[in-house]
Formats: C-alpha cells, sequence, structure tokens
C-alpha cells in the first residue's frame, strides 16, 4: 500500500505561467560524481562504466548510481535515499534518470522498482526520465530509488534535479490533497491498521478544509504525518509479529527441559503484548499528538520526538515480554543444529 501515481509524469508550470526555480543545490551530491556521499545507499554501488546508454539515457559525468546481479537471478530489496532540507513550503518537481530492467527480457517490463519524493512514487521501468510533482510543508523532502519485490537485475540512476514552483499553486496542493486522501483511506481500510484514529481525524480535516493556502498545507502535513505513522508501525508491528509467530512454531514443536516455564513465559508475554498494542496503537496519543499547524508553529522536530519517544516505548516493552522466549535453555537450541532461530 504505496500508492504510484501515474499522473505526476507531467510538470507544474509557476504562478502565472513562470518559469520554476532550479533548487538542486539543495540536493548534495545529485549526479554521484562525489560516489554516494550524501546519499544513505542500502545496497546501492557506484559504477562508471556508460551501460545506461543501452537502456535509453546517458549517464551525467562520470558516475552513476547503481544495484545489479546477474540476470538468471532478481534483485534484493535495497534503497538509495535523502533528506533535502532547507526548503520553503510550496510546489516542486524532481526529476531523475533511471531504469529497472531484466536483461534477460523475461519480464519485459518489470515491477518492484519505484522513484519517490516525499510520499508520492513512480514505478520505474524501461530507461528514461521519470519526474514527480510533490508539496513541500516542512521544509523537508525525502527523495530516491526502492527496490521492494522487484524481478529486475537491473537498477540504476542519475541527474536528480529539483524545481520549485512556488507557494501560490492552489490548484497543485488540492491535487496533492486529493492524492493523499486515497493513501489515508487505503490504509484505513487495512485489517492491521494501528494509527486509525489519527488517520480518521486527518481524512476528517482534508474533507472539510478551507480553500485557502495556509489551511490546504495544514491539511497536507497532517494526512502525511498520519500516513508516515501508519507506515513506520506496520513496519515495527511486523518485526514483533514475526517474532512472536517464530517463538510460538519453535515451541509447539519442540521438546525439551524446561518447556513448561518456557510456555508460561510465552503465554505471560502474550498477554503483555495484545495489551501493548490495544493500549499503544489504537489508544493512540490521548490528544497529545502534534497536529501539522502546531508543527508548522514549533518545528518538525517535536514530531520526530513525539513518534520516536512512542515508539521507544513500544520496543521497550515488547522487548521485555520476548526476551523470556530468546532465553532458551542449550539442548533446546542444539536440537536446532547448534543454533538458535529468532
Amino acid at each position: 500500500m504505496y500508492g504510484c501515481f501515474w499522473g505526476l509524469f507531467l510538470p507544474v508550470m509557476g504562478a502565472e505561467g513562470n518559469e520554476p526555480t532550479e533548487m538542486t543545490a539543495s540536493i548534495k551530491n545529485p549526479s554521484f560524481e562525489e560516489g554516494l556521499n550524501g546519499w544513505e545507499a542500502i545496497g546501492f554501488q557506484k559504477q562508471t562504466n556508460n551501460s545506461p546508454s543501452d537502456e535509453g539515457w546517458n549517464k551525467d559525468g562520470t558516475v552513476y548510481a547503481e544495484k545489479w546481479v546477474s540476470s538468471s537471478w532478481t534483485l534484493p530489496d535495497v534503497k538509495l535515499s535523502q533528506t533535502v532540507t532547507g526548503l520553503p513550503q510550496g510546489s516542486y518537481t524532481v526529476k531523475v534518470y533511471a531504469h529497472a530492467v531484466n536483461q534477460s527480457g523475461n519480464p519485459e517490463i518489470t515491477k518492484g522498482v519505484s522513484f519517490f519524493a516525499g510520499l508520492n512514487e513512480v514505478q520505474v521501468g524501461a530507461g528514461g526520465e521519470y519526474r514527480i510533482n510533490v508539496i513541500v510543508t516542512n521544509g523537508r523532502l525525502d527523495l530516491g530509488m526502492k527496490v521492494s519485490s522487484t524481478d529486475a537485475n537491473w537498477v540504476a540512476c542519475d541527474n536528480f534535479r529539483l524545481y520549485y514552483h512556488g507557494r501560490e499553486e492552489v490548484d497543485a496542493y488540492r491535487k496533492d490533497l486529493t492524492e493523499k486522501l486515497a493513501l489515508a483511506s487505503a490504509a484505513m481500510s487495512e485489517k492491521d491498521c494501528h494509527n486509525r484514529s489519527q488517520l480518521e481525524q486527518a481524512v476528517h480535516n482534508a474533507e472539510n478544509v478551507e480553500g485557502d493556502i495556509e489551511s490546504l498545507l495544514t491539511a497536507i502535513l497532517d494526512l502525511e504525518q498520519a500516513i508516515t505513522e501508519y507506515r513506520r508501525l506496520t513496519v515495527e508491528y511486523g518485526a514483533f509479529e514475526r517474532a512472536f509467530l517464530n517463538a510460538r512454531k519453535l515451541y509447539s514443536e519442540t521438546d525439551f527441559p524446561g518447556k513448561t516455564v518456557f510456555g508460561s513465559s510465552f503465554s505471560s508475554s502474550l498477554s503483555m503484548v495484545l495489551l501493548t498494542i490495544i493500549f499503544i496503537f489504537h489508544h493512540r496519543d490521548n490528544g497529545n499528538c502534534l497536529r501539522g499547524s502546531d508543527i508548522r508553529r514549533h518545528g518538525n522536530d517535536n514530531r520526530l520526538l513525539h513518534n520516536n519517544c512512542r515508539l521507544r516505548l513500544v520496543r521497550k516493552i515488547l522487548l521485555r515480554c520476548f526476551l523470556p522466549l530468546l532465553r532458551c535453555p542449550a539442548d533446546y537450541t542444539s536440537r536446532r543444529g547448534g543454533r538458535a532461530v529468532y
């Protein structure tokens, strides 16, 4: 549920037909001439060959970023990202040259690779220029490439560029608001939606927003905050859920001295986990969560502080729940080939 908006391929013109202002200088090392400096590269590598020309585009300078494996394999999940800061509020276009292909020719059109800016994404396939329109509300913009469950064996990108269209693009705000409403609604439809009340409030505010710029920006920021937290909690809860299911599987399939004690700890942990999830995830904030208007007054750090404190609490409680499950007798792990499985 990470929504791709295909309509974002057309650039937004500046107010009254003015040309946008290029702000590529705000991106650190946008063409990778300094390797991967300035980027968070998980799995991506720098490359200096001219192979992108085989896919219909040319690298800018001497270096580009890529992830490649033999065409008999497919890529693992990798990511390349950067947070651009110090940006004025308003409408932007982000551009990049990229491709995601399987060099065997099968499949001809790949999936699972996207170029992103903020919460917006476009699917990357054949080589060429990709672009995204995005609204910046708090001076920060995350951008980059990500690969997830792809059937491609080669992904590459180069020459990121950033253009500012101004703050008066009311139509662009309304379009962005509509797209984020779709993302929030999709999140609320998920069974494991752990901040449903926050999403519902943000959606309600957005659906009843006034048409002025300040109100639109506040509604967009509220939606961004709710959607971002939904994604973060999904990742957090998923990790603990996998640990729990693995522990239950080990318990049910293994016999060892002290299993009764282990089972008691397991039951206690389960009860604690369920109570934690209900309290932390569903009773989200007791009315203390910062809304977009508060963040714009006090800065983005307050939002990060609030969410990070809450997630640290979740981790601390759930870690205490699962520690008894990890303290297994030596002969228990030895029955698993000498290594515990977590």
